[in-house]
């Protein structure tokens, strides 16, 4: 994957994430930036006894990537720099510096996409902060709450030292004054929901009636947020399935969880105002994580047509390839007018890689759809003795094949057993090239009969299911071991 994910949109939105050196003087460390995208460079340094010898430790998500050593100058100064591989891993890194038995870290984050996109995102999501903000303040005829003031000024202020930074190529400064005037704007916002709650509670005569249609209303409200939050979840669900690291999306939707609890606790003790202002700092919260998400899955959906273009130029390359090897068994004009349609789909796939840049993702998927069937209007031109139609199934048996393939290696990164799968693919491609001999010799009969048996061949979906729901349990059974050593570390500590 090389773009960046939304997910980190999410965790800079919480708190901003910053390279933060660690430890006591004189032995430090940390990174140049908090944010860098695969292949680049990393600059790490920091301060140690001058001429000591430090030992340097890098680990992404999953291991150890380097494991160098440094030395201090006279100074007491040290620097290194390490290269991340262009196919790095999305997530967190941390940097561990070792000396005299010593150690400090430090952490970083790799993201998945050009930050510039990022911030042109971000500063989007300010501008409609900002213009929200705008409007609850011209509700206000008169007394406005300083404090919401003070809060908008600030935001505005970070909102434009953003842009002026990304202008400037300083994405890294332009997310993190972003972040500060998205939270300058929503404590704007907050204030002004408070004081208009306050204002309404001063001028309006509530009664016991009306108190209780409120709650009625509020345990609704709750439910639907609820309702609203399972769906985020969904969400995340499906990206995660995609391979997406959203356990950060997933610690603040638990937060949002947890408020809307406390507002349900609030309303049953009788404090309907608390309780309505906890269910909008939920309703806010798990709002921003759809939209985030949103974001994330239209750049899935754009990755996977991206993918199904590769996958249909392979098909098409391989229908030549039949077409070149039946030539002596096919009419030249039939075998010509195929080669035209699927000349003319090459060239409708090269758009679609245009759309797709252009992020015209629905456009896209929607030439995809003909595409698919103009391949299939290009086999049919061959109208050769039922060589039409095997070379239809041929092409589905081979999709398939890459398909499970690629779930195959999917299986084998997440640290699952797929030597069966991998066999039975095999044996389907052995099939399926005997197949093409058997058709190119003419025998249309037994090639029908190899392409049979090379679908027959193939892993049925219950078995990728069995393997994919031990893949999931064992990654909850994990979970849960955390889980319980937190708890009984938090334990041990009160004790």
């Amino acid at each position: 994957m090389r773009k960046f994910t939304a997910l980190l949109m999410v965790a800079l939105m919480v708190s901003p994430t910053v390279a933060a050196i660690v430890g006591a003087s004189p032995l430090t460390v940390g990174t140049d930036k908090a944010l860098y995208i695969p292949g680049e460079d990393v600059e790490i340094s920091g301060t140690a006894e001058p001429g000591a010898s430090i030992n340097i430790t890098v680990n992404d998500p999953r291991e150890v990537i380097y494991n160098l050593t440094v030395s201090a100058d006279p100074e007491g100064n040290y620097s290194i720099i390490v290269s991340l591989a262009a196919d790095a891993l999305p997530g967190h890194y941390v940097v561990t510096a070792s000396t005299d038995g010593e150690t400090v870290e430090t952490s970083f984050m790799v993201t998945m996409t050009n930050l510039s996109m990022l911030v042109e995102n971000l500063l989007s999501h300010v501008e409609r902060s900002q213009e929200r903000v705008e409007e609850a303040l011209a509700e206000f005829e008169e007394g406005v709450p300083e404090d919401a003031l003070e809060s908008y000024q600030d935001g505005v202020d970070a909102a434009e030292t953003a842009r002026q930074l990304a202008e400037e190529g300083d994405y890294s400064g332009a997310i993190e004054s972003a972040l500060q005037a998205l939270r300058h704007f929503q404590d704007a916002f907050r204030s002004v929901m408070e004081a208009r709650a306050e204002e309404a509670l001063e001028t309006a005569e509530e009664t016991a009636e009306e108190e209780a249609e409120k709650a009625v209303e509020l345990r609704v409200a709750i439910e639907r947020a609820r309702a609203f939050l399972r769906k985020v979840n969904a969400t995340a669900d499906r990206l995660e399935e995609d391979g997406y690291d959203v356990s950060q999306i997933r610690e603040v939707l638990a937060e949002a969880n947890d408020t809307l609890a406390r507002a349900e606790e609030l309303l049953e003790s009788g404090d309907v105002s608390a309780a309505a202002h906890a269910l909008a700092d939920a309703r806010g919260t798990i709002g921003r994580m759809m939209g985030l998400l949103h974001s994330m899955a239209k750049k899935v959906k754009a990755e996977k047509a991206e993918k199904f273009v590769e996958q249909m130029q392979k098909r098409i390359q391989g229908l030549e390839d039949k077409i070149d090897k039946l030539r002596d068994r096919l009419e030249e004009k039939n075998a010509v007018r195929a080669n035209q349609t699927l000349q003319a789909v090459e060239e409708k796939l090269q758009r679609i890689r245009e759309r797709l840049e252009a992020g015209d993702v629905d456009a896209a998927l929607d030439e995809l759809d003909d595409a698919v069937e103009e391949i299939d209007e290009g086999i049919d031109e061959l109208n050769g003795h039922g060589i039409s139609s095997l070379l239809k199934e041929a092409n589905r048996v081979e999709a398939k094949i890459r398909a499970l393939n690629a779930t195959a290696m999917m299986l084998k990164n997440r640290g699952l057993n797929a030597s069966g799968v991998e066999e039975e693919i095999s044996r389907a491609r052995s099939l399926l090239e005997e197949m093409m001999e058997r058709l190119e010799e003419g025998d249309t009969e037994g090639a029908e009969g190899l392409l049979d048996e090379a679908e027959e061949s193939l892993p049925r979906n219950h078995m990728m299911k069995q393997i994919m729901k031990g893949s999931k349990i064992a990654e909850k059974v994990r979970e849960w071991a955390e889980h319980f050593r937190k708890r009984h570390a938090e334990e041990d500590e009160e004790d």
